[in-house]
C-alpha cells in the first residue's frame, strides 16, 4: 500500500511538471522582472519542479506578487514549501487577491509555522488579477511552487500555473509595492533590475504609496505610467499642491527630458511650461533661452525661456534679489516670492 501510495504521488508531480513544462513553451509573452538571491532566482519557481526554490532576501513584509494577465474568479491558491529544509519559516502568511497589484482584499491568512515540504491549500473566490503572498515578519520568503485555480464559465475549475509575469519576490519597484500597513519611511526599491537604491515612501498623504526621489527618476518612471504631486508651503504656513495625470523623465540620449500634463491642484499650472525640454545644469545648456538659464537662476532644472517654476532654485530666507530666483512657483505666488519649501512625489497610475 505504501509503495503504491508513494508511486502515485510521484505520478502526481511529475504529471504536474510536465503541464507546467508545456504550459512554458507554448507563453512566450511570460516575463520575470526580478530575480532575488542569486543562487536561487525567482524563475526557479517557475520551472514547475517541486526541488527548487525561490528565495528572497531576509526583509520586512517579504512579498510575492503575481500578475495573472487579467482577472479571474480564483477557487484556491497552493502553496508548495522549502522542500529540503527551514519550512517553519514560512509563517504569519497573507494570500491576497484584488485587480490591481496595490488594491488587494484578504483571501486567507496562515499562523503557522509551515514544515519543511508542506503543501498548503487556500480556497477564496475572490476576483483579481493579481495574487500576493506576504508574510508579516522579518523573515526569508522562500517557497518551491506557487498554483492558481480559477473558476470557469462552465463551472469547472482550471489551474493556472502561477507563471505570468511575476513582478516582484520581496523586492518593490517602487513605494506602491510596500504594504499598506508600514509607516512612511525610507524603503530601498528596485526599478528595472536595478542594484536598488533609497527612496522615501510618503505612506499617509492621498492615499499614499507616493515615491519621493530626487534621483533616479529616469529609471522609475520608465517602468510603468506615473503621476505627479507637487506640494508648496510659503514662510507663512501657507500650502498649496499641483497634481499631474502624467510624468516622465526620459533617459539620457533625451538630456532628461520632462514630459507632464494633466494639470489638477489649488498652486496654479506652472510646471507643464516646462515639458518637452531636457534637464539643463550649470555645464549643460539644454533650454530655448537665448542665455544659459542654469546659469541665471542659480539652479539646474528642465528650463524652457526660462521659467515658470524652479523648485532647485537658489535658497532664499527673504525676497530675492531679482524676480524669478529662488525656489519659485509663478501661478501661486509671483515672480518675486521665494518658497520655504517644496515636494516632488510620483507615484504608478
Amino acid at each position: 500500500m505504501r509503495a503504491n501510495k508513494k508511486k502515485c504521488i510521484s505520478n502526481t508531480i511529475q504529471r504536474r511538471r510536465k503541464d507546467c513544462l508545456k504550459w512554458l513553451k507554448g507563453n512566450e509573452h511570460i516575463k520575470v522582472l526580478f530575480g532575488t538571491l542569486h543562487l536561487y532566482p525567482s524563475k526557479r519557481g517557475v520551472d514547475g519542479r517541486l526541488d527548487t526554490i525561490q528565495h528572497t532576501n531576509k526583509e520586512h513584509f517579504p512579498f510575492w506578487v503575481v500578475d495573472l494577465g487579467k482577472i479571474y474568479d480564483k477557487e484556491r491558491t497552493e502553496v508548495y514549501n522549502e522542500p529540503s529544509c527551514c519550512g517553519k519559516r514560512l509563517c504569519d502568511l497573507d494570500v491576497l487577491i484584488g485587480p490591481y497589484h496595490n488594491a488587494m482584499k484578504l483571501c486567507a491568512h496562515y499562523a503557522g509555522p509551515s514544515h519543511t515540504g508542506d503543501h498548503l491549500v487556500f480556497k477564496c473566490g475572490l476576483p483579481g488579477r493579481y495574487v500576493k503572498l506576504m508574510m508579516r515578519t522579518t523573515e526569508y520568503l522562500h517557497v518551491a511552487e506557487g498554483y492558481v485555480f480559477m473558476e470557469k464559465k462552465h463551472g469547472h475549475k482550471q489551474r493556472i500555473i502561477s507563471r505570468n509575469r511575476q513582478l516582484a519576490m520581496g523586492r518593490p519597484n517602487d513605494c506602491n509595492d510596500i504594504p499598506d500597513k508600514c509607516p512612511s519611511g525610507v524603503y530601498k526599491v528596485f526599478p528595472n533590475q536595478t542594484q536598488g537604491f533609497n527612496v522615501y515612501c510618503e505612506m499617509n498623504l492621498d492615499e499614499g504609496h507616493w515615491t519621493v526621489s530626487n534621483d533616479n527618476l529616469h529609471s522609475l518612471t520608465s517602468q510603468y505610467n506615473y503621476k505627479i504631486r507637487i506640494d508648496l508651503i510659503d514662510f507663512d504656513g501657507n500650502t498649496a499642491f499641483a497634481k499631474y495625470k502624467n510624468f516622465a523623465i526620459g533617459d539620457e540620449s533625451s538630456k532628461f527630458k520632462l514630459t507632464v500634463d494633466g494639470y489638477h491642484g489649488t498652486a496654479g499650472n506652472s510646471m507643464e511650461y516646462h515639458s518637452d525640454h531636457g534637464f539643463s545644469t550649470k555645464d549643460r545648456d539644454n533650454d530655448n533661452g537665448a542665455g544659459h538659464c542654469a546659469l541665471d537662476y542659480r539652479g539646474a532644472w528642465w528650463f524652457n525661456k526660462c521659467v515658470t517654476a524652479d523648485l532647485n532654485g537658489q535658497y532664499f530666507l527673504k525676497t530675492p534679489d531679482s524676480a524669478h530666483r529662488g525656489v519659485y512657483w509663478r501661478a501661486w505666488k509671483g515672480s518675486n516670492y521665494s518658497l520655504k519649501g517644496s515636494l516632488m512625489m510620483i507615484r504608478r497610475i
